[in-house]
C-alpha cells in the first residue's frame, strides 16, 4: 500500500514538474502548444465546476430527515457488507482446508478465536 502511494505521489510530482517545464518552454519559445485541447479542457472544467456547485446547492436544500436516512443507509450497507465478507472469508478457509485434505488441521473454533482477537485489536 505504501509503495502504491509513493508511486502515485511520484507520478503526480512528475506531472506537476512537467507542466511547469512545458510552461517555461512555451514562454522561452513564444509559442503555445496544444491550444485547442487546452481550450476544450478549460471549458469542460468550468462546466464540471458549475454542475458540482448545482449538486452541492441541491444537497444543502434537502430535508434533514433524508440526509439522516442516507447516512444510516450507507452505514448499514457497510456493516452488512463487512459481515458478508467475513462469512465468505471463513467459508473460503474451510473450502481451502477441505481441498488440501486437511479438514481437521485447524478447527473452526481456533479460526473464530483468531478473528475475534483481530476485532478486539481495532
Amino acid at each position: 500500500m505504501a509503495g502504491a502511494m509513493t508511486a502515485l505521489f511520484a507520478l503526480s510530482l512528475a506531472g506537476i514538474i512537467g507542466l511547469f517545464s512545458l510552461k517555461a518552454f512555451e514562454i522561452v519559445r513564444g509559442r503555445k502548444y496544444g491550444a485547442g485541447f487546452r481550450e476544450r479542457a478549460d471549458g469542460f472544467a468550468i462546466l464540471l465546476k458549475e454542475h458540482a456547485s448545482a449538486v452541492i446547492d441541491a444537497i444543502e436544500n434537502l430535508p434533514l430527515f433524508f440526509l439522516r436516512f442516507a447516512r444510516w443507509f450507507v452505514h448499514t450497507s457497510a456493516v452488512i457488507t463487512a459481515h458478508i465478507a467475513r462469512h465468505v472469508a471463513r467459508y473460503a478457509h474451510k473450502v481451502a482446508d477441505r481441498v488440501a485434505g486437511r479438514e481437521s488441521a485447524v478447527s473452526q473454533t481456533q479460526r473464530d478465536e483468531g478473528a475475534d482477537n483481530l476485532d478486539r485489536n481495532r
